[in-house]
């Protein structure tokens, strides 16, 4: 016989009195209470008193939900300016520093072109100076202009897509026609006459 069928065995109950009424006998499920021993103040005791039925929690208001929360946080990548007046005045101010100094830097490679390498001041060389130099200068302070305007950074913008563009097509292309290519050489082979 296992463990598992045996009997619980219960203590043996007294045979009820002749006023009492039959009662059930005890069984093994019934849990008593007891309470603890009291404190003894003449040795130590590691006895805790049971904590309070009630315990005090801090009281928590709950926010109202009208109130506005979002964080009003400025995205790291994000730059904002404010550009006062249109393309046309910052074209002009543009002009208006660009060319002055254009000319004084082709002015100066002139002289410098003069006085180092004896070219002649008043000669198709000097002119080719002052004018290459002016284009050079000119291109750059243009490309710079380019890249700190509202205009200029849509346009690099623009061209920056378009580049992406073309070459995620040209990627693509190219999967598509080795695709293409690998199944009319495998249709091919099919289609050969067996010998």
């Amino acid at each position: 016989m296992s463990i598992f069928h045996r009997k619980p065995k219960l203590p043996p109950t007294a045979a009820p009195a002749a006023h009492e009424s039959a009662r059930p006998a005890p069984t093994a499920a019934v849990i008593t209470r007891v309470s603890p021993p009291a404190p003894d103040w003449r040795t130590r005791s590691a006895y805790v008193p049971a904590a309070p039925r009630t315990i005090d929690t801090p009281t928590i208001h709950i926010a109202n939900p009208n109130t506005d929360v979002s964080a009003q946080i400025t995205p790291a990548a994000t730059i904002e300016s404010r550009t006062l007046g249109g393309h046309q005045d910052r074209a002009r101010a543009w002009i208006k520093y660009a060319m002055p100094l254009c000319t004084g830097v082709a002015g100066s490679m002139v002289i410098a072109a003069v006085t180092l390498a004896n070219v002649p001041l008043l000669s198709f060389s000097a002119l080719m100076i002052f004018g290459l130099t002016f284009i050079v200068t000119y291109a750059w302070l243009l490309r710079d202009y380019w890249r700190h305007t509202p205009e200029g950074v849509a346009l690099d913008h623009t061209a920056n897509l378009w580049t992406y563009l073309r070459t995620e097509q040209a990627h693509r292309h190219a999967i598509e026609r080795q695709a293409w290519q690998e199944q009319r050489r495998l249709t091919s082979r099919r289609e050969e006459p067996r010998r």
